[in-house]
């Protein structure tokens, strides 16, 4: 009997919504909701991000996912083996596709510090290897939101125990750094983990972007799982069946990701190892999570290693994990005011707020220090 009445139990509750943090539902909530997907502002006009990167075979022909994980949250084999099967049908990549289960987080490492604060601080990227060129690369987190409210300091009055994370919803960030983060707490997550995935996986392809039949980047139709929302049937899964309908791309879907696929390169924009660069006359814009450089003059692949460096070096706080902005003057640039008066001027230009106003704060720095001191902001 009580077998009994748990299987009527869960066949009475048989329909349950995973929402995806980045939308909101594309149809109103019905009786039979259980939870809703947050407010999404999309990908901004000016994103430094660029789908094609992944999608393409030019600038970069091979692909390089690394998949990091707090100890006790990481993602299954057949997860995994559902991404490398995405991407392989999405992705033109003639050198390849590598997904690469990173060092193990420990949980002690990850305590009280938010997603973005510990893909800085445990990022590797991929390794650099002589004489081959640099993949593009996709950073994914799999981590538990509960570790993260705990406090750093327990016991204590220390300012750490009131740092809490900030999203607990699995998301994928586009700006100022693609990175997918999977928090193994949300509700609904292990019902359907490879969906769930997926569809954070095709915001980062550029998924949803076409004006027809979507709404807040999601699509439309209900049996897609780039729908804002993944329905979740407790009564499948308690049969043994798959626990959503939604495990494939819809029509429009796919013809988005082609469209994508055979558009023209972004010739400006590429990864040297994890970080996100691109390239304008002068100047040049190098992202990692929350973190922005701008730099004037000439750029060499070794200021993307020290910007990386820098970033990892950083004394990882659990109240830290806003958008930082830095920004330098080379030494060819100090040397001759002119060109780095243009190259203020080009940057002053920039699609980018906080790039603009980096720039004004680098010639005011030149303009109030004596001649050939570095310019640092």
């Amino acid at each position: 009997m009580k077998a009994l009445a748990i299987r009527l139990l869960v066949c009475v509750a048989s329909l349950w919504l995973a929402g995806c943090v980045t939308d909101g539902p594309a149809t109103a909530p019905t009786p039979e909701t259980a939870a809703e997907a947050g407010a999404d502002t999309g990908p901004p006009a000016d994103a430094q991000t660029a789908p094609e990167l992944y999608l393409q075979a030019s600038p970069q022909r091979r692909l390089y996912v690394e998949v990091a994980a707090v100890a006790g949250c990481a993602p299954s084999n057949r997860t995994l083996d559902r991404l490398r099967d995405f991407l392989s049908t999405y992705c033109d990549k003639p050198d390849g596709i590598e997904i690469d289960r990173g060092s193990e987080i420990s949980r002690a490492e990850a305590r009280g510090l938010p997603p973005r604060a510990l893909a800085r601080r445990f990022m590797k990227g991929p390794p650099e290897v002589a004489g081959t060129p640099a993949p593009a690369y996709l950073y994914i987190l799999y981590y538990d939101s509960d570790l993260s409210r705990k406090p750093c300091t327990q016991g204590t009055n220390h300012w750490a125990a009131t740092a809490y994370a900030e999203n607990q919803h699995p998301h994928a960030d586009l700006r100022p750094y693609p990175a997918i983060y999977m928090n193994v707490r949300y509700g609904f997550q292990k019902w359907v983990p490879n969906e769930m995935l997926l569809h954070e996986t095709g915001h980062v392809l550029g998924l949803v972007s076409r004006p027809d039949f979507a709404k807040n980047h999601h699509c439309l139709s209900p049996n897609c799982f780039m729908n804002s929302t993944i329905r979740v049937s407790l009564h499948r899964a308690f049969l043994g069946e798959p626990a959503t309908r939604q495990m494939q791309l819809c029509g429009r879907c796919m013809t988005e990701l082609v469209r994508r696929l055979k558009g023209p390169p972004q010739t400006n924009v590429y990864f040297a190892g994890p970080v996100l660069v691109r390239t304008e006359p002068g100047y040049a814009v190098l992202s990692l999570p929350n973190r922005v450089a701008l730099i004037l003059g000439h750029l060499t692949p070794q200021d993307c290693r020290d910007f990386a460096a820098e970033t990892q070096a950083e004394a990882a706080r659990p109240d830290d994990d806003e958008l930082r902005y830095r920004g330098v003057a080379k030494d060819d640039l100090l040397a001759e005011p002119q060109r780095l008066r243009a190259a203020v001027e080009q940057a002053e230009q920039d699609s980018q707020p906080n790039i603009r106003r980096m720039a004004g704060e680098i010639w005011q720095k030149v303009q109030s220090h004596p001649a050939g001191a570095p310019a640092k902001t």
